[in-house]
């Protein structure tokens, strides 16, 4: 047995509902129930993963993170990269 806390999966929201990311069983599930699991293989799975990947912009004088929309433009986040990390940005008006 590991000392290691657990950690949270990563999240994504496709048609307005919510999905833990479970890279290690390539599922996507729904964070509230009810329970089901969508292989990333599936169709359903397939377009969830299609999203379009928002772009990212340091600015390296004050270590600022720009992220837009890689679809629309919109500004999804700005501020410090410590807080970007681990984050799963996406646009919910392109979803």
């Amino acid at each position: 047995m590991t000392n290691e806390m657990p950690k949270r999966l990563a999240t994504v929201r496709y048609n307005g509902k919510e999905y833990f990311v479970d890279w290690r069983l390539r599922e996507f599930r729904p964070v509230e129930p009810p329970l089901e699991f969508i292989p990333f293989d599936s169709e359903l799975g397939r377009k969830i993963d299609e999203m379009p990947a928002p772009t990212i912009n340091k600015n390296p004088r004050n270590d600022k993170v720009t992220v837009k929309c890689s679809h629309c433009g919109k500004l999804l986040f700005e501020g410090p990269e410590t807080e970007a990390r681990h984050l799963i940005i996406y646009c919910e008006d392109c979803v």
